[in-house]
């Protein structure tokens, strides 16, 4: 168990540490605020997370269980996608951009805070073991859409459209973080190791910050009509991954509550 961690972290600490921050899209741009909030509208992330949130108005072992299991299959899968979207850009100015969540993802220099694996150790810390995370992988794994999400990064057919997978794959990052804690914390007492946990206190910072970069890589990458056009059909394509995956994860839910 990691022990409680008073420090509130700041975004150069988990993002930025070479403290080089863009000074075209910044955070309060009115181009990235603008385009932020259509792209938000455009996902519908309120209902995108209906179905689990219902199912969290009532917290049990069960749900951190189910949702820890497929989230740690996600984010597992997720530098790896990333890292397919990366190779197939035209250009390295485009890689260059999109390559900063992938290396935060990955640890940045240090390998033990490769992200998947912090997210593990917290969800083993809450009482969420290998045995049962296993069971629940080779019962209900092919519900999940993660092939889905694979083929539709290979199968990018422009730079706008991978550019398009990238945001909206971080689009609902701040509310899957949160959905993530309601989910995991099945008590009071787990609900502060899980807030504590260095996954959870990285994430809470940085999300917003990769939104951003996402979405500047939209302003600065797409500035034509039928670009703008190849950039939504990727973004509607991780939006569909999204619905599907929340959707899933909350009937893999019920149906062990029937067992």
């Amino acid at each position: 168990m990691e022990p409680k961690i008073e420090e509130t972290l700041t975004l150069e600490q988990v993002v930025r540490t070479d403290k080089v921050f863009d000074n075209v899209y910044t955070i309060d741009s009115p181009e990235v605020i603008r385009w932020t909030n259509l792209f938000k509208d455009l996902a519908g992330i309120e209902n995108m997370f209906m179905p689990i949130s219902e199912i969290n108005q009532s917290p049990s072992q069960l749900t951190a269980a189910v949702v820890g299991t497929f989230w740690h299959q996600f984010s597992d899968l997720a530098p790896k996608v990333m890292c397919i979207g990366a190779g197939k850009l035209d250009s390295n100015e485009m890689r260059h951009y999109v390559i900063q969540p992938i290396y935060e993802e990955l640890g940045k220099r240090r390998h033990q805070n490769i992200h998947p694996d912090k997210f593990l150790e917290c969800i083993k810390d809450i009482g969420i073991d290998d045995k049962r995370r296993l069971s629940l992988i080779r019962q209900y794994s092919s519900r999940i859409p993660l092939l889905y999400l694979s083929n539709a990064m290979e199968t990018a057919a422009s730079d706008q459209e991978i550019l398009g997978i990238f945001l909206g794959l971080e689009i609902n990052a701040e509310e899957n973080i949160e959905t993530l804690i309601d989910s995991l914390s099945y008590n009071p007492i787990i609900e502060e190791q899980v807030l504590n946990s260095w996954f959870f206190r990285v994430h809470r910072v940085a999300e917003e910050e990769h939104t951003r970069l996402n979405v500047a890589n939209f302003l600065r990458f797409s500035p034509r009509e039928d670009q703008k056009d190849q950039f939504k059909k990727g973004f509607h394509k991780s939006v569909f991954f999204w619905k599907k995956y929340w959707e899933e994860v909350s009937n893999i839910i019920r149906l062990e509550r029937l067992v």
